[in-house]
């Protein structure tokens, strides 16, 4: 994706539609049911790109759908709390996908997971479902207005960044997101990663879809 300076207004537009604007309308259309209902629960899916940057990889306009999905979920489960109406939202970190296939297996791509992310195993697709399944639910019953994030403790680590490291290291990939740094890491073995563990791939290197 372009750098943020150079995003043209179309591209940003084309970005929110799927990232922002569907959950708000879809929300809206779901609302007159649920409040025939007498209540209900909204899950939106979001992504860590929404709470946390990832230098080298240019995805402005995605990372502000996401973080405002999370404003929009806040928004809507204050004005519809009086309908019982549960509005929540789940933010998966990497997960192995068809698109991030490259990454996880190269050796650089599973290094760079494996030291961002707390947890020792690889993320599943239960572990999402498993989030959303308790937001809708009775067990998720007097939750509402939340981001819950489902990473591996990605984000928890690269929020206090350690002694030496930049505070703009922080990273967070999600599928669909991750394609240009599995094919980079593929083509590209002889650039290693940058010192502060980020993916170097501003440049000429960097490449996309």
């Amino acid at each position: 994706g372009p750098r943020a300076e150079d995003a043209p207004l179309d591209a940003v537009r084309r970005t929110l539609a799927p990232n922002l604007v569907a959950p708000f309308r879809l929300s809206q259309a779901v609302f007159p049911h649920l409040v025939a209902a007498g209540g209900g629960a909204i899950v939106h899916i979001s992504s860590i790109s929404g709470h946390v940057g990832v230098p080298g990889i240019p995805q402005a306009s995605y990372a502000a759908g996401k973080a405002a999905l999370s404003g929009l979920t806040r928004e809507l489960a204050v004005q519809w709390a009086r309908h019982r109406i549960r509005v929540n939202t789940v933010a998966p970190g990497f997960f192995r996908s068809e698109i991030t296939a490259e990454m996880y297996d190269s050796e650089k791509g599973s290094a760079w997971l494996r030291r961002g992310t707390l947890l020792p195993d690889e993320g599943r697709a239960e572990d999402v479902v498993g989030a959303v399944l308790w937001l809708v639910s009775d067990a998720g019953r007097y939750t509402t207005g939340q981001t819950i994030v489902v990473d591996g403790g990605w984000t928890a680590r690269e929020g206090r960044p350690s002694p030496g490291r930049s505070a703009t290291a922080a990273a967070g990939h999600v599928p669909g997101r991750d394609v240009a740094v599995g094919r980079r890491l593929a083509r590209h073995p002889e650039q290693p990663l940058a010192d502060d563990g980020a993916l170097d791939l501003v440049g000429p290197a960097a490449e996309r879809g």
